[in-house]
């Protein structure tokens, strides 16, 4: 082990990055101390991030390694955030020391400064000394409050260690000398945090995703990751989570989606959706452009809108969720030729996802020779149009039967209410189906889902060609009729 020169007292300063302008101060106090007593050469002050310390290009390992070996002080700072290098400059010193044991190498010490609640310290700086800071986003400038704070304390005990300052270098200032690099150092805590987020209030519906480090590539979102949101948002999704003081509304990721699901609904599109555009913006690549939305308890229809991604040192991410209401797409104009408008428009673009194309659907979408992976796509697909067309379709005002009964005429009353009613038990019969299929196993089991769904294509196919058929005609008479008044 090297040699220590016994006339100077050497500090190893161990601390985050984040924190560097607390260890510059810690380093200039002490200098200051120094020069008041046997001069700053009989200080050696070691700081990993310092050029002096470790050159550009050098690896560090061996570098802290040597300075951990010829310390006397080992001083950690802990402001709520310790890098990799802390746990291994604490862990290095200690077993190089034989410390906590009953047997520790003599005058060699481990000390945490910190300004969090000792409760609040990493394991790895229980066993040793800690000293909190005082409490103070205005430090007093007061001589015998600083004498006597923790960080006063910590002061003079190491200038006493091989007289580094001693009150009979300076009679007069020695108290002063103390309590003033007490509050230089105290201050320095305080400016570390003025980047710290204060408070965050989410101004737009919403939920926060906190997943935790993953080794690798993240390939899902972890079922015990964390999501936050306020009451409102957890209200729109109709669930009501604990309240408390102390913190915002949240569960796990596994929890919200076993919540969301039904019995016929074992998918939630708009998760699915989410999830996807997760691991997309975790790979950097562009989010896809899919159309997913959700009504809310209250009636209205939700976009989900991944807005925001951070990615932290420890692998450990943050994703930014909302829910941005979707426009009123109900025509402007007489409510009658508005409702026959959109019908027109939801029969229309039924037809031209499933049925103007009716072989590609059957052969390239749902056939028996695309590949297992295909046919799974294309399932997963039907439900999120499914739920999209039906979600569009309250945006439209489509939603009620009555409505569409007083744009066609009470003559039409019965047929509008069978197209409603057929579509229901369609549906009904297809989901408990697709909805809880998450992968295809085998061929057999595609075949029987494959008949189910074109069966059910082929109904909504005639159901849809009749509607639009009226649509056409109603819409067209109602229109020509404006125009020659």
């Amino acid at each position: 082990m090297p040699q220590n020169d016994p006339a100077k007292s050497y500090i190893f300063l161990s601390y985050h990055h984040d924190d560097n302008i607390i260890a510059s101060a810690i380093q200039e106090a002490l200098g200051h101390l120094a020069e008041k007593g046997r001069g700053r050469d009989s200080l050696s002050c070691f700081l990993d991030t310092h050029p002096d310390s470790i050159s550009e290009g050098l690896r560090w390992e061996p570098i802290i390694t040597a300075a951990v070996e010829t310390t006397d002080w080992l001083v950690a700072i802990y402001t709520g955030d310790q890098s990799a290098y802390c746990g291994f400059e604490t862990g290095t010193f200690s077993h190089m020391n034989n410390l906590p044991t009953d047997h520790p190498t003599p005058d060699k010490y481990l000390e945490c400064l910190h300004d969090v609640k000792r409760d609040d310290l990493p394991l790895i700086f229980r066993p040793y000394q800690t000293r909190q800071l005082p409490n103070t986003r205005e430090p007093p400038d007061n001589v015998t409050f600083w004498w006597n704070s923790s960080i006063g304390v910590f002061l003079r005990q190491f200038c006493s260690y091989h007289n580094l300052y001693a009150p009979a270098d300076n009679p007069i200032g020695y108290t002063n000398d103390i309590a003033h690099a007490a509050h230089q150092i105290t201050t320095s805590f305080d400016l570390s945090h003025e980047q710290d987020e204060k408070s965050e209030t989410p101004c737009q519906l919403g939920l926060q995703i906190r997943i935790p480090p993953v080794t690798g590539e993240l390939t899902q979102v972890p079922g015990d990751s964390l999501v936050i949101g306020t009451s409102l948002t957890f209200d729109i999704l109709d669930l009501s989570l604990p309240l408390s003081l102390k913190r915002a509304p949240q569960l796990l990721w596994s929890d919200l989606r076993s919540m969301l699901r039904t019995p016929s609904h074992a998918v939630v599109p708009w998760m699915d959706k989410v999830e996807g555009d997760v691991l997309r913006a975790s790979r950097n690549l562009v989010l896809r452009g899919d159309d997913i939305t959700f009504i809310g308890s209250n009636g209205r229809v939700y976009r989900p809108i991944l807005a925001r991604h951070k990615l932290y040192y420890n692998g450990s991410r943050k994703f930014y969720l909302l829910f941005v209401e979707t426009l009123d797409r109900r025509f402007v104009g007489r409510r009658q030729t508005s409702l026959l408008l959109a019908a027109l428009i939801m029969a229309s673009r039924l037809r031209f996802t499933y049925f103007e194309n009716w072989n590609d659907t059957v052969d390239k979408k749902f056939g028996q020779n695309i590949t297992l992976a295909e046919f799974g796509d294309s399932c997963k697909q039907l439900l999120y149009n499914i739920e999209w067309m039906e979600n569009e379709s309250v945006d439209y005002g489509l939603d009620d039967p009555d409505s569409l009964v007083q744009a066609f005429g009470s003559d039409k009353r019965a047929r509008i209410e069978r197209f409603y009613a057929d579509w229901k038990n369609a549906k009904e019969e297809l989901l408990p189906t697709i909805s809880p299929l998450t992968a295809i196993v085998n061929i057999e089991e595609r075949d029987r889902i494959r008949k189910i769904i074109i069966k059910f294509l082929e109904s909504v196919k005639k159901q849809n060609a009749e509607f639009l058929e009226l649509c056409v005609e109603a819409y067209g008479k109602e229109i020509l009729s404006n125009i020659r008044k």
